[in-house]
């Protein structure tokens, strides 16, 4: 009974968050740009992923109910780390190759990446293991026949993927921690590697809890499980709202515009300081990180 208490909070705690968090990316136009276009998308399949799995994971009695819950929690999941693969691939071109393709080339890749792939996958297994697509106990994969995979497979290579983009992208970023750069290009990259950074681990730490929990019924695991599955929407929330630096520049343009002041709103946008007196745009800025490590 605890353990379905805390599945509640706790899962509404990180949706609430997930809800604010996407509404504060819509309503603040000014933060729209590639990285935020990624984070909507993944916060979304987020949010509908546990909305499903605490409204529907335990809803056995019905066949036909239950698979249809597995079949989304399986896609909806997947679509997590299929955008999170996005960022790491958002980290790599702001880092190594800026401006590289067009804004609307690449939102069309990351979208047939974070939506299009999941439904590739989810097609394949469940036409293949329809049978283990919910048990017993849970509407989610079995873990007797193989049909876990389909997940478990795909998920595991994206965390090991972003991983090793990490690695690059603190190591390129480090190279440019010399300059202090505190424009809106810089600060986007610093909020990418900062949610990388939250993201990887969390996620692939709760899935591999979840599949101990789901495999052994262990209590212990049940409960790291639900601690760790809800603080996703929690560290999205603090990680790129909260503690994040656009976001901060934007509130103070709003309270600007309505003060009538007009110097917050130059701040951080136009300008950057990388070392004495000399300033350079944002342009500048990504022609400078692009030739950085060479």
């Amino acid at each position: 009974m605890a353990l379905e208490y805390l599945t509640i909070i706790g899962l509404c705690l990180s949706i609430v968050c997930l809800c604010a968090t996407i509404i504060i990316l819509v309503f603040l136009k000014h933060l729209r740009s590639q990285r935020t276009f990624i984070l909507k998308n993944l916060c979304f399949a987020l949010l509908v992923a546990q909305i499903t799995f605490l409204a529907g994971i335990d809803q056995t009695a019905e066949r036909g109910i239950c698979l249809g819950i597995t079949v989304i929690l399986h896609y909806f999941f997947l679509a997590v780390f299929m955008w999170m693969l996005c960022q790491g691939i958002d980290m790599l071109l702001t880092l190594y190759a800026p401006e590289s393709l067009g804004k609307t080339t690449i939102s069309v890749i990351m979208c047939i990446i974070g939506w299009m792939t999941p439904v590739l996958i989810v097609s394949v297994a469940a036409g293949l293991k329809y049978n283990d697509y919910g048990t017993a106990k849970y509407c989610w994969l079995s873990q007797h026949d193989g049909a876990i995979y389909a997940f478990v497979g795909p998920a595991l290579t994206v965390v090991m993927v972003n991983t090793v983009v990490l690695i690059f992208s603190v190591v390129k970023f480090y190279k440019l921690k010399k300059y202090e750069p505190d424009c809106m290009a810089a600060k986007r990259s610093r909020a990418a590697v900062k949610s990388g950074l939250v993201m990887v681990p969390v996620l692939g730490i709760t899935w591999v809890f979840g599949l101990l929990a789901f495999d052994k019924s262990t209590v212990v695991f049940m409960y790291i499980f639900v601690i760790l599955n809800a603080s996703q929407g929690v560290g999205i929330f603090l990680t790129n709202i909260v503690l994040n630096e656009e976001v901060k520049d934007e509130y103070k343009r709003v309270r600007s515009r309505k003060t009538g002041d007009s110097s917050a709103e130059q701040d951080g946008e136009l300008k950057c300081d990388w070392s004495g007196n000399t300033y350079i745009t944002d342009d500048m800025l990504r022609d400078k990180i692009a030739r950085v490590g060479n």
